[in-house]
């Protein structure tokens, strides 16, 4: 059988109804260019989970009636998105944890997916359907909806891509990939075509917003490659997988808090990199103590020159060539 393809879409993609709409046609036109079937992972529409917690707090809040509630948001994406596909001559069918089932073990408001019963959707598959799948969700031995947490559809995107032994895992959202820096500071901050799961946890360390954290912590786990692309635009995005970046640095971070700021320097073992250190060093000045962690390294200075030398290291290491 061929290998398929997962999709996942966050909420912010599935908003208003031109949205999905529009993401179906993107997940046809997907399907079509790599000429594999295609099963799509669901968030819930943007910001309807937190409104229903919310209105759960006039209550009594209860983990067990909070994630019964909380799933309510996935199937709606799911019912919606199928209509949508069917909407364009696609033939798509809906799934719940339920109805596939998606076992889970652990906590409520915090679960983990034990195993997905993938029946179904060799079945959609061969009859020329695309299944699409609520995220975030699980059951327990019994019967009870538990949710996976924050990040938690990502998680069930990667979950999935083991079982169907996916040819490729795309984790779509309002960013194109990874960045080597912050492109809100560096302005000449690049997309990153590939970067390695240890230097996205590190990089996730040191305060950058991974989303997608618990995707790829069980993507290294099991040897997953995923791609962080682009709800809205074309390509491949970014590559997360074993590899790090071939230059040695693959990204910058700029931290800071009460005056005071932190640049982490992320490379896949680049505190071993002697040539590297002592060429930073001389960037960042005599001044600066480089500090020495596992894939990166950390420079702690002065709020107001954070941003300059930020700008100044990354120029030097990712633009210019050296």
């Amino acid at each position: 059988m061929i290998r398929p393809l997962v999709l996942k879409f966050g909420g912010s993609s599935l908003s208003d109804s031109a949205k999905f709409l529009y993401i179906a046609k993107k997940i046809v036109s997907i399907k079509n260019k790599y000429s594999r079937p295609v099963v799509c992972v669901l968030s819930a529409p943007a910001d309807l989970t937190d409104n229903l917690l919310n209105l759960a707090k006039t209550f009594s809040p209860l983990p067990r009636e909070e994630d019964a509630l909380a799933q309510a948001g996935e199937q709606i994406s799911a019912s919606l998105m199928a209509m949508a596909l069917n909407k364009i001559s696609a033939p798509a069918v809906s799934y719940n944890a339920y109805q596939l089932p998606i076992y889970a073990q652990g906590e409520y408001k915090n679960a983990q997916i034990k195993k997905i019963n993938i029946k179904k959707i060799n079945e959609a598959f061969s009859k020329g359907q695309i299944p699409i799948i609520t995220g975030f969700q699980g059951i327990l031995k019994n019967s009870d909806i538990v949710t996976l947490g924050r990040g938690g559809s990502d998680l069930s995107a990667a979950v999935l891509a083991r079982f169907l032994k996916a040819e490729k895992c795309f984790l779509f959202s309002d960013v194109k990939g990874v960045y080597s820096a912050n492109p809100s500071l560096v302005s000449s901050a690049i997309l990153l075509k590939k970067i390695s799961y240890e230097e996205l946890i590190a990089l996730a360390q040191e305060g950058c917003e991974v989303r997608q954290l618990k995707a790829v912590e069980y993507a290294q786990k099991h040897s997953l490659k995923l791609h962080f692309a682009s709800s809205w635009q074309e390509g491949e995005g970014t590559l997360i997988s074993e590899d790090g970046c071939e230059k040695g640095i693959s990204c910058f971070n700029l931290y800071r808090e009460k005056g005071h700021a932190k640049i982490s320097i992320i490379g896949l073992n680049l505190e071993k990199n002697n040539t590297l250190l002592k060429k930073i060093s001389v960037l960042a000045g005599k001044d600066k103590k480089l500090i020495k962690e596992k894939n990166k390294i950390l420079l702690k200075c002065d709020g107001e020159e954070a941003v300059n030398l930020l700008r100044k290291l990354h120029d030097f290491f990712m633009i210019s060539g050296y």
